[in-house]
């Protein structure tokens, strides 16, 4: 779903630097039910240190963390740069319509049910969501995707131990299914 040209990028790659240093994080879907897929997303980026603003978005009225779970992106108070999404394909439209809003500038969808699936349905919502975010200026990432890990960061999708975080000179990037 990544839709920029590559060509629209400037050869110092500063186009990218939210991407990879985001200064501020939300994980949506989060919850304090241990099998919550935004949960899983949210905690190893506190186990790892993640080094920007990091803020919990689900419906429950608590905490995780230590931090405050907000209702919406909206109702934080300061800048997004990236968004991670754990929530219903079908809730995504008003999300990305949310990001625009709070001038977020990356959104990565682990969630599923787009045009991966192969069904008219999933490939219409996809397009709404490139619609929004094209007028919006909004980038995205996926779907089902894990998203980004950057470990000098300390930006991970995975439950890895400190010791597996080390930054080093290696990059990898890889796609899977269809």
């Amino acid at each position: 779903m990544i839709y920029k040209e590559i060509s629209n990028f400037s050869s110092d790659g500063k186009e990218l630097e939210y991407l990879f240093h985001p200064q501020g994080i939300a994980v949506v879907g989060v919850s304090q039910n241990p099998a919550n897929l935004g949960r899983q997303f949210f905690l190893p980026l506190i186990q790892l240190q993640y080094k920007g603003n990091l803020y919990p978005v689900g419906l429950e009225d608590s905490e995780i963390a230590g931090l405050k779970i907000y209702k919406s992106i909206l109702d934080i108070p300061e800048p997004i740069d990236y968004v991670i999404c754990c929530i219903p394909a079908s809730a995504t439209p008003q999300l990305v319509e949310d990001c625009v809003k709070k001038k977020v500038k990356v959104v990565q969808f682990f969630t599923s049910g787009f045009s991966e699936t192969g069904e008219e349905e999933g490939k219409e919502l996809e397009q709404k969501l490139l619609d929004i975010a094209r007028r919006g200026g909004v980038r995205l990432i996926g779907p089902n995707c894990l998203g980004i890990y950057c470990p000098s960061q300390g930006l991970t999708f995975l439950n890895t131990t400190p010791s597996l975080a080390r930054s080093g000179q290696v990059g990898f990037l890889s796609q899977s299914g269809g």
